[in-house]
């Protein structure tokens, strides 16, 4: 029915698998164990293959499970949530006829939902960045294959958008789109649009104008369109359109561990930047502890920066400067390369 249709990119095979309430992991969602009955990654091939042979230009998504086996646990597995956990593809990865059509699908939510045992009073924002390397960031990180958060959303109420109580479901959200931010190219889609849902972005009756400004607003520093899109509209002028930038490091003062340092983000395109996300890695193990002028995430050497309120508009030719300090270990060298939603900045 869908073949060849060029408004439907892929197929998500399989929603949420998972070992449901009371079975062991033998007997629910398996991933590696050769089981035919169990393994959902041989059912990904099977069905994947399948697929590609009707469409041989779609892409084949393949969700995570519920647990996998864990020696350190005291239980012998550990458990996420349903579709989260894709640490079985280091080892066992999805295998098609055709290479390069995998993209491996995670969902995750915050302690609304399930209380995981990451939610409590411990909880940072790298404790969380922690979490979803674990289970399917690294997947990203080491290149293997690309990565879509399918599902993930809040409510409506602005302590559940944004917070820094630690384990609260607004600094999940925030946490999780910090880390899509500081990680540009993984794929999301945000659950769900439609108003009769409790994480709604429009009400019931469909309303054009988002419920909450502030999610909307959040959600926005991680979009950006696709590079060599052509069809549809032009994409719009400002936080949406594609940018222009330059991003200038200096070293401000430096001391036995420790540095002063800024960066003059300036827009060199012909349209504001009403709103921005800035992101750069570190190339030896800096770490900042205080920084000013915006406001920061760091995720061991991935840094993202996101504006305040009075400079997250940048004019043509306009500036922004961001100061930081911070500590370093072995090397203070500066970081070589900068993006702003996703564009690469001049040097």
């Amino acid at each position: 029915m869908f073949a060849n249709d060029p408004t439907v990119v892929g197929f998500d095979l399989r929603n949420e698998p998972h070992t449901p309430a009371g079975n062991t992991y033998a007997e629910g969602a398996t991933w590696g164990t050769g089981n035919p009955t169990t393994d959902i990654r041989l059912a990904y091939e099977q069905a994947g293959d399948a697929i590609l042979a009707v469409d041989p230009d779609t892409l084949i998504f393949c969700e995570g499970i519920s647990e996998y086996p864990d020696p350190s646990s005291s239980t012998g597995y550990d458990a996420t949530w349903w579709g989260g956990d894709l640490q079985g593809v280091a080892q066992y990865p999805v295998v098609l006829s055709e290479p390069d059509h995998v993209v491996y699908s995670a969902h995750d939510y915050g302690p609304d939902l399930y209380e995981q045992s990451w939610f409590n009073s411990s909880t940072t924002p790298a404790s969380l960045d922690a979490v979803w390397n674990l289970y399917w960031g690294y997947i990203y990180a080491d290149d293997i294959a690309p990565i879509w958060v399918g599902e993930f959303g809040t409510d409506n109420t602005a302590s559940d958008i944004e917070s820094t109580t630690p384990g609260s479901q607004g600094q999940w959200f925030e946490s999780l789109v910090a880390y899509l931010a500081a990680n540009p190219w993984m794929g999301w889609t945000y659950w769900a649009l439609n108003g009769e849902d409790a994480y709604d972005l429009l009400d019931s009756n469909y309303d054009p104008t988002p419920l909450s400004s502030l999610k909307q607003n959040l959600l926005e520093t991680i979009q950006f369109p696709l590079p060599g899109a052509v069809n549809g509209a032009p994409p719009p002028t400002g936080s949406s359109a594609p940018v222009s930038c330059s991003a200038v490091y200096s070293l401000v003062n430096s001391w036995s561990d420790g540095f002063q340092a800024q960066i003059v983000l300036t827009n060199t395109g012909s349209s504001t930047i009403s709103s921005w996300t800035l992101a750069w890695t570190f190339p030896g193990e800096q770490q900042i502890t205080d920084l000013w002028g915006a406001s920061y995430t760091q995720t061991g050497e991935q840094v993202t920066v996101t504006p305040e309120s009075y400079d997250a508009s940048v004019t043509p030719s306009g500036t922004v400067t961001i100061g930081f300090t911070g500590t370093f270990t072995n090397s203070d060298a500066s970081p070589t390369s900068f993006s702003v939603n996703g564009t690469a900045c001049t040097t």
